[in-house]
C-alpha cells in the first residue's frame, strides 16, 4: 500500500476538452462545463477561502481563458487540462483579490489562504458531518484513524503526530494532505448526488 487513503471515487475524464473545443462540439463541451465548474468553484472556497460569489466569477473567467488559449492553439494536446484549469482559477483569483485590496474593496489577512490542516474545519457544519461520516467510513483503516486523530487534536503538531504514527514529518504533511483532498473529493461527488 502506498500510503495513500484509499476512496471508491468515479473517475472523470477531460482528454476530449481540447478536442471539443477545436471541433466546436458544443454537447460534449456542455457536459465537460457542468462537471469541471463546481469542481473549480470548490477549490477557491474550500482551499483559497474564497466566497462562493468570487469563487464562480474567477472560475468562469479562468475558464474563458483557458478556452481562448485552447481555440488559438496556444495549449498542446497533451496538456494536463484539469491541472491547468486549477492553476489559471488559482491565479485568476489571487489576480482578483489584488485588485480589491489595492481599490480599498478588500483586506489583507494572513488567513486568506487556508492550509490543508484548515480546510476540514469548512466541511464540519452540522448539515454536512452525515456525509463526512460516509466519506470517512469509506477510508481505510489507517487513514480514518490518521484523520480522526486530528479531528480530536485540530492544533497538533507534525512532531507529535510522526511520534504517534511512527512516520516522517514529510510523510504525515503528505498523508494529511491526501486524506484530506480525498475526503474533499468524496465529499462533493456525495452532496451533488
Amino acid at each position: 500500500m502506498s500510503g495513500r487513503p484509499v476512496i471508491k471515487k468515479k473517475s472523470i475524464d477531460y482528454s476530449d476538452f481540447i478536442t471539443s473545443i477545436r471541433n466546436e462540439d458544443s454537447d460534449e463541451l456542455t457536459r465537460i462545463i457542468r462537471d469541471i465548474m463546481p469542481r473549480l468553484i470548490d477549490y477557491l472556497v474550500v482551499t483559497m477561502r474564497a466566497d462562493y460569489k468570487n469563487a464562480e466569477e474567477c472560475a468562469h473567467q479562468a475558464f474563458l481563458q483557458v478556452y481562448d488559449r485552447v481555440k488559438s492553439g496556444l495549449l498542446a494536446d497533451h496538456v494536463n487540462i484539469f491541472g491547468y484549469l486549477l492553476v489559471t482559477t488559482k491565479n485568476e483569483y489571487l489576480t482578483f483579490i489584488k485588485k480589491e485590496y489595492r481599490e480599498g474593496r478588500a483586506e489583507y489577512t494572513d488567513d486568506s489562504l487556508v492550509e490543508p490542516a484548515q480546510q476540514i474545519n469548512y466541511l464540519l457544519d452540522e448539515e454536512k458531518q452525515r456525509i463526512l461520516k460516509s466519506c470517512l467510513d469509506e477510508l481505510d483503516k489507517k487513514s480514518r484513524d490518521f484523520i480522526e486523530f486530528y479531528f480530536k487534536e485540530p492544533d497538533a503538531q507534525y512532531t507529535r503526530v510522526s511520534k504517534v504514527f511512527n512516520l516522517s514529518l514529510s510523510n504525515v504533511r503528505t498523508r494529511k494532505s491526501r486524506i484530506l483532498n480525498a475526503l474533499h473529493r468524496c465529499f462533493r461527488r456525495k452532496s451533488d448526488q
